[in-house]
């Protein structure tokens, strides 16, 4: 066996939960493996240790049929409890403020109008196109060539 498989199994070979075949095959593997051994031995010491008076105690709560048998009234009236109407009612005014928002941006997007740029707008754009599109110098080049073309 491998050692995955080994530490995988000691939960179950621990309680007595694994067959008999795999147990031996458990001690066959203990028998050669020192590692597995150490950790075989830690794991028994720490849960020989741990006691059921170390784990928590649950009480079952005495109103559970009381608020269970209150519940399938309220189905069977159509009734639906305060609490959870007005949580409703505020997750549906939530989807609609969502869905109107949604339908505003996508209409206001579709009406835009272009304005016409400013001066100082082109030449930004211009420069920021100079430095994405050709090389420096081609842009530089045919920009002052439409500029002198502007002026003439």
């Amino acid at each position: 066996m491998k050692h995955k498989a080994v530490k995988k199994l000691f939960p179950e070979w621990f309680s007595g939960r694994v067959s008999a075949k795999r147990a031996a095959q458990i001690q066959d593997h203990l028998t050669t493996c020192s590692a597995c051994q150490e950790y075989y031995h830690q794991m028994t010491q720490i849960l020989k240790n741990v006691g059921t008076s170390d784990l928590p105690v649950l009480e079952s709560d005495p109103y559970l049929p009381a608020r269970i048998r209150e519940l399938s009234k309220l189905k069977e009236k159509g009734t639906i409890p305060e609490s959870i109407r007005g949580k409703f009612q505020l997750a549906l005014a939530t989807l609609l403020l969502l869905l109107a928002m949604t339908f505003g941006f996508y209409l206001g997007k579709s009406l835009a109008i272009s304005t016409v740029n400013s001066p100082q707008e082109e030449l930004i754009a211009d420069y920021s196109r100079m430095f994405s599109e050709e090389t420096i110098i081609q842009q530089w080049e045919s920009s002052i060539s439409e500029g002198e073309e502007s002026n003439q």
